[in-house]
């Protein structure tokens, strides 16, 4: 089994195209028609900017643009199919599947997959 420590780095949100739509369907199409572009500039920045940290203890910190979201532990190993799954303060679930040691990628219910490259 392969320990989530071995893994410990910092990762960069690769936007994609989903990421693009998922911010226009999510933020920008519900706002204000007049805030529509302030919206649409911040998300692009935060999502420009968004990272995750696997510390070698394996706690788990996801931010942006200084600001820390949340913070939490990881178990100490992956499963077998090289996944780790946790819990945001929200209740949200969210798996970390490692792809090698450069990429990782985080899926949960209702976003687009988020892959993560290591900086």
């Amino acid at each position: 089994m392969q320990r989530v420590a071995d893994f410990s780095g910092t990762y960069r949100l690769v936007v994609s195209d989903e990421h693009l739509a998922f911010i226009e369907r999510s933020f920008v199409e519900p706002a204000p028609a007049g805030e529509r572009e302030a919206v649409r500039a911040e998300a692009l920045r935060e999502a420009a900017d968004a990272e995750i940290e696997i510390e070698a203890d394996g706690t788990f910190v996801s931010r942006s643009q200084g600001q820390e979201f949340y913070r939490t532990s990881l178990a100490a190993e992956l499963s077998a199919d090289g996944e780790v799954s946790f819990q945001k303060p929200d209740g949200q679930l969210v798996t970390l599947r490692f792809l090698g040691r450069e990429t990782v990628l985080a899926l949960q219910d209702g976003k687009p997959p988020s892959t993560f490259q290591r900086r």
